[in-house]
């Protein structure tokens, strides 16, 4: 069985998206999704994917979830994950890993995780797809395998 990760996104109006993460690992899967700014997905975690080499330090991360006031913050904390994705390196061979977790909205407390390796040439191509998202309002995929 594949092992995947899927970012679908859909046109809600000119500065969000709605964003969908689904997962297949090892026979399970997990699907969850959000509004979000297409703009931040595209400059965070999109421009992090053209890093090179991709380091422990610099790894990109996207995080899409919920927040929540702590005391004595000034602004919302985010650390109540519906979809956590990191790419790091994976040795020195210039191999990557794939974590990536999904809480499903489906069926409540079901979460599933990714671990997957991949590869430069892999991400890239998956970065090309995230950047289709800058053309004209429709439908959109980016999928890793």
């Amino acid at each position: 069985m594949t092992n995947y990760l899927q970012i679908d996104w859909l046109p809600d109006d000119d500065w969000n998206d709605e964003i969908h993460v689904g997962i297949v690992s090892n026979g399970f899967a997990a699907k969850s999704g959000a509004y979000y700014a297409h703009r931040r997905l595209l400059a965070d975690f999109g421009t992090a994917l053209d890093r090179y080499p991709i380091g422990a330090d610099n790894a990109p991360e996207l995080f899409i979830g919920y927040g929540r006031q702590v005391e004595g913050e000034k602004e919302a904390i985010f650390d109540i994950p519906e979809v956590r994705i990191r790419i790091e390196p994976l040795g020195r061979t210039g191999r990557l890993l794939v974590v990536a977790l999904v809480k499903d909205q489906q069926i409540e407390g079901q979460s599933a995780e990714l671990r997957m390796e991949t590869n430069y040439s892999a991400l890239h191509s998956f970065r090309e797809e995230l950047r289709a998202a800058e053309g004209p309002p429709m439908h959109r995929a980016a999928r890793l395998e």
